[in-house]
């Protein structure tokens, strides 16, 4: 039962939501089971309306960031996957996506890493090469 949550605090049960539209004001427009209507700001209503299932063990998010000017990686474990049209998109322990641009990859149980655009690495370190090379290119077109 996933929550839509208002900007004003408010909560609401995605299952007792009957139907959803945009206003001109910005907000939407609820109309909710028992005849009620709730209108609200809130980003991408529609994702609570898409199936969570439970994650496999051994999947974790590849987050990377860079601090101090230094590249870092983050590993969080996937707990679950939402169901969308698009694609399955991972939701991992201690919430998802890093400063600079979210999860960079997925890392499977069997060691594979898959980017975001559906490159497949090896593993963790050829990965990390291809991330640093795109840093360095990116480095020496800024210079």
């Amino acid at each position: 039962m996933p929550l839509i949550q208002l900007e004003d605090g408010r909560k609401l049960n995605s299952e007792n939501v009957i139907l959803f539209r945009p206003q001109k004001s910005g907000a939407y427009e609820f109309c909710l089971s028992g005849n009620v209507t709730i209108s609200g700001f809130v980003d991408d209503p529609e994702m609570a309306f898409f199936p969570i299932v439970p994650a496999a063990v051994g999947f974790r998010t590849v987050e990377k960031d860079i601090v101090n000017g230094e590249r870092i990686y983050t590993f969080k474990p996937v707990v679950a996957w939402r169901l969308c049209p698009g694609g399955n998109y991972p939701l991992a322990a201690g919430g998802n996506y890093s400063e600079e641009d979210g999860y960079a990859a997925i890392e499977c149980p069997s060691g594979e890493i898959i980017d975001v655009d559906g490159n497949r690495f090896e593993s963790v370190e050829e990965f990390k090469a291809m991330v640093a090379e795109e840093d360095e290119d990116r480095n020496s077109k800024a210079a």
